[in-house]
C-alpha cells in the first residue's frame, strides 16, 4: 500500500493479485487499486457508513482485461450506474467509481 497526497485528500494505492478480491470499507476518500492477473472478480463493500463521494478507482495494470475481463460487483441492493456489475474488458482500462449522496449507487467517472 502507498499513500499520496491528492489536493488535501489522502489517496491510498493497493495492488490486487488474488481472486476474488473483496474491497474493505476504508475511511480514505480516494483509493486506487492496481489489478494484476489473475484477478477477475472484485466485490465492492456495503456502503452503509461510507462517506458521501467515497471514490474507488480500478486500473488493469496487467493489460489482460481483453482476454480475461474483470468484473466489479456491487454489494446487495447498491448498484453501479444502475447495474449490479461493471466490467473492464479492454487492456489498461480503468474506472473511477464515486458513491452518490444516498449511498445507493456508485457513479462511473
Amino acid at each position: 500500500m502507498s499513500y499520496y497526497p491528492l489536493g488535501g485528500i489522502l489517496e491510498a494505492s493497493y495492488s490486487i493479485a488474488s481472486e476474488p478480491y473483496n474491497v474493505l470499507a476504508l475511511s480514505d476518500n480516494h483509493i486506487i487499486w492496481y489489478i494484476k492477473s489473475p484477478c477477475v472478480t472484485i466485490n465492492l463493500p456495503a456502503t452503509g457508513g461510507l462517506p458521501y463521494e467515497t471514490t474507488y478507482e480500478f486500473v488493469d495494470e496487467s493489460a489482460r482485461a481483453t482476454a480475461t475481463p474483470i468484473t466489479i460487483n456491487a454489494n446487495g441492493a447498491t448498484t453501479i450506474n444502475g447495474l449490479s456489475t461493471y466490467v473492464l474488458n479492454t487492456d489498461y482500462q480503468s474506472v473511477k467509481l464515486r458513491l452518490n449522496s444516498f449511498g445507493t449507487n456508485w457513479l462511473v467517472f
